[in-house]
């Protein structure tokens, strides 16, 4: 009830500041655009799913004849014609209607099987988006006060090999040597913490780099600015220049990829989840695309998409809120 509150409060902030900003007509253009965008990726889910085996139906497919798999095949809808079955499926969806498992839990509604596994997910993406930010912001702040220094040769390194080495090979490495040296379970326990420490913080390496490298790139920008040549020939010093001007003009334009990494980060990394055998959304989108089990699929992969537009949508509507030098109304008055 308290969070509802909260988010509530968050929603009724937000529509304020959007109105006064003046900002209606284009938060009502960018909702339809990912509205449609959306329908879109759903549309394309459902039909590349509608050509994939039948298999993925049924949990004992090589036991059941032919009139029992027609049977099934028409009791699901399946025989229908697919803008029926399309239509069909919308209608359910608004209604909050998943549909059923169909091989990873036979006949158990997807809605409580994903209830169940968004808690993990959320616990730990939002503790590696705080450790991601509490990380890549100050390496980031000191990369760019140090140009050529020791912090911005470090954070170049590590930077480099985050994006250049694949992930899944760290990722190994962090498991294999983090849980030799901390006495732990490769396995992910949720009653012990020190289980939580490894997938944590693998799962924020790459926003740590991202953060640092932004912000690093952002802060150079501003730093060679006009008006900062200025404050420094008029003798600012330079720790007030950096922090109260150069850091607070440069953190505006990351803004936007924020919430867009927040819900990325709470939908979990798929792979770290099934590495540690982590109870989340990540692991059971793997699982369920082994089992072959359609319905799951995509529910999970509509959940993802609909994640990541969301999170676009919010980036570019907070980067309008806040940034007051964005303005949505031309010379002559007309939008």
């Amino acid at each position: 009830m308290l969070i509802r509150i909260m988010l509530l409060l968050l929603l009724a902030g937000f529509i304020y500041i959007v109105i006064k900003r003046r900002l209606v007509k284009y938060t009502v253009k960018r909702l339809l655009t990912s509205v449609l965008t959306l329908f879109i990726i759903v549309a394309v889910v459902f039909v590349l799913l509608r050509k994939m085996p039948i298999e993925g139906y049924f949990d004992n497919f090589d036991k059941l004849n032919e009139s029992q798999v027609n049977a099934k095949l028409k009791q699901l809808g399946l025989t229908q014609p697919l803008y029926k079955q399309f239509w069909d499926f919308l209608v359910r969806l608004f209604h909050g209607d998943l549909g059923t498992s169909t091989r990873y839990s036979s006949g158990t509604p997807i809605l409580s099987i994903i209830a169940k596994k968004v808690p993990v997910s959320i616990y730990m993406g939002v503790i590696s988006m705080a450790l991601s930010l509490i990380l890549g912001i100050p390496l980031g702040a000191a990369m760019a006060r140090s140009k050529s220094g020791v912090w911005d040769k470090f954070g170049t390194v590590f930077i480099v090999f985050i994006n250049a080495v694949p992930s899944a090979v760290y990722y190994i490495f962090i498991q294999m040597y983090g849980t030799s040296w901390m006495g732990i379970s490769m396995l992910f326990d949720k009653n012990n913490w020190l289980t939580w420490i490894l997938p944590v913080f693998s799962m924020s390496l790459g926003s740590i780099a991202s953060y640092a490298m932004w912000l690093r790139r952002y802060m150079l920008d501003e730093i060679n600015k006009d008006y900062i040549r200025l404050a420094r020939a008029k003798g600012v010093p330079s720790r007030r220049l950096m922090f109260q001007h150069v850091f607070r003009n440069a953190f505006v334009p990351m803004i936007q990829y924020i919430p867009a990494s927040l819900l990325y980060t709470i939908s979990g990394s798929i792979y770290i989840e099934s590495l540690y055998s982590i109870p989340g959304m990540g692991g059971l989108l793997v699982d369920v695309i082994g089992r072959q089990d359609n319905p799951m699929v995509q529910a999970l992969v509509m959940i993802y998409s609909s994640i990541g537009i969301v999170g676009l949508l919010l980036g570019d509507l907070l980067m309008a809120v806040i940034d007051p030098r964005i303005s949505f109304v031309k010379k002559d008055g007309v939008r």
